[in-house]
């Protein structure tokens, strides 16, 4: 094992970086195996110490001591060391997986304390430990590894293109792991960068767009999921299968989204996409647009297909309960004048009339219903004109309007109107 006394040695006897390098060098066999076979805990630990001392030594170059880190750790990878005699010089297999991982964390903990120092080979050790982690299906950790390397001030210039592909990798990483919220924050650090490009529809934009699709998602906020997914299906640089891939999971982002005008708008947009036909839920998109009542068993089926996130939100309710059965309430408003609090429950597949009534009452009080209930018969009365009576109103009103006009114009200009009369 080599002592720190060895190493003074070594910075006492040159002040020529390379030379320094070279000849810590030749102390590698006594904490760096040449068959790597060899490596082993008790090793590592060799090594960390070795590195430590070179690092941390008061005389000594950080010029140096990042040479050797990158070589070392180079090294521990199997690739061949420039300059190095022996076996050194020479590819050979690399360090067993687990050794490997144990090695890069303990000399990120050697490195940290001087992070400034020591950014890029901070970076260099976190992305593999990352690789590592992700070959385990670690995706947290690999995803967190990722994160904590510093692309915005590191050494060297690091490209647009290259940050984009780490905080993309993270992002996907994150999101796999089910961390929606750290994966918004690193697809967040994207958007500058996809602004910026001239050519918005590469690989790396096409990306971007699909996880912040599926973060959005993640997140319930099916609205703007439904958007950026609509977007991706007409994006015509996708093959046809990821396009209406794309589209399905838009139209099931809209049937979660909570009613309004901007997702009436959405749900127009996509009933009249002639694709959508092809959709395993365009039945209910259609039902939902034309509000029809939705089947019991159509609600269920289509529950059994949503991912665990889309079934209840942060309150642990249930978002399709909250949604579609409300959909089932305004769809039975056209249907009805009155209904008995029973019959809105069979219809809507609830237990018991008392269920009915609470969700009737929730929408009257939150003005998403125009209806009063009767509690003494057990029944809703639904407060709406019939839309034919409706149209025959309007066109009333409009007649009248334009009579109002006639008289307003013959009252100050008869002439006009006689005139005008003449020639008809």
């Amino acid at each position: 094992m080599t002592t720190p006394e060895a190493i003074t040695a070594v910075f006492q006897r040159h002040t020529e970086h390379r030379l320094q390098l070279e000849e810590l060098m030749l102390l590698f066999p006594q904490v760096l195996p040449e068959n790597l076979k060899a490596f082993d805990a008790d090793k590592i630990e060799n090594l960390i110490n070795f590195i430590k001392n070179v690092v941390n030594h008061e005389t000594g170059s950080m010029v140096v001591s990042r040479q050797l880190v990158n070589i070392v750790v180079s090294r521990l990878e199997g690739e061949a060391i420039e300059g190095g005699m022996g076996a050194y010089g020479e590819r050979c297999e690399p360090v067993e997986s687990s050794l490997l991982k144990l090695a890069l964390i303990k000399l990120l903990g050697v490195l940290q304390p001087r992070a400034i120092s020591y950014e890029d080979q901070l970076a260099q050790v976190s992305y593999k430990l990352a690789g590592i982690f992700e070959g385990e299906s670690n995706n947290k950790q690999a995803a967190f590894y990722l994160r904590n390397m510093n692309l915005e001030q590191a050494q060297r210039g690091i490209a647009d293109a290259e940050k984009c592909e780490i905080y993309l990798r993270t992002a996907r990483l994150y999101l796999e792991a089910d961390e929606a919220e750290e994966a918004e924050k690193a697809i967040n650090r994207v958007s500058l960068i996809i602004q910026n490009k001239d050519k918005k529809d590469d690989e790396q934009t096409i990306i971007y767009k699909a996880l912040f699709a599926r973060i959005l998602d993640s997140r319930r906020r099916f609205l703007e999921a439904a958007s950026r997914f609509y977007e991706l299906a007409n994006t015509q640089s996708l093959p046809q299968s990821d396009r209406m891939e794309a589209l399905g999971n838009a139209i099931t982002a809209v049937l979660l989204a909570p009613p309004g005008t901007a997702r009436t708008r959405m749900l127009i947009q996509l009933y009249k996409d002639e694709r959508s036909m092809g959709t395993k839920s365009f039945a209910l998109l259609e039902k939902t647009y034309l509000c029809r009542i939705i089947k019991t068993q159509e609600i269920a089926e289509f529950e059994n297909s949503l991912r665990p996130h889309q079934k209840t939100n942060e309150a642990g309710e249930n978002i399709v309960t909250n949604v579609l059965l409300e959909h089932n309430v305004i769809a039975a408003s056209r249907m009805y004048e009155t209904i008995s609090l029973k019959a809105l429950g069979e219809l809507l597949g609830l237990k018991n009339e008392e269920e009915a009534e609470l969700v009737a009452a929730g929408m009257i009080s939150d003005k998403r219903l125009d209806a009063q209930i009767d509690q003494i018969d057990s029944k809703i009365i639904f407060k709406h004109t019939n839309p034919l009576k409706k149209w025959d109103e309007n066109i009333g009103y409009l007649c009248e309007q334009v009579s109002k006009v006639y008289d307003g114009i013959l009252s100050v200009h008869p002439e006009f109107v006689q005139a005008v009369e003449t020639k008809m």
